[in-house]
């Protein structure tokens, strides 16, 4: 029983990794769309 408990956490953590993994990808891409739109406003190619 101690043996699934320890795999049983083990998977909690790792799912709780893979979310948090997931949301910095998604925040760092977010932040390469503002920084490519900041660029192309100041380019002025959007008018």
């Amino acid at each position: 029983m101690g043996c699934r408990k320890d795999t049983l956490l083990d998977k909690q953590i790792q799912k709780a990794a893979y979310k948090m993994g997931k949301k910095v990808e998604n925040y760092l891409a977010m932040l390469q769309l503002a920084c490519a739109w900041i660029i192309f406003r100041a380019a002025g190619l959007f008018g």
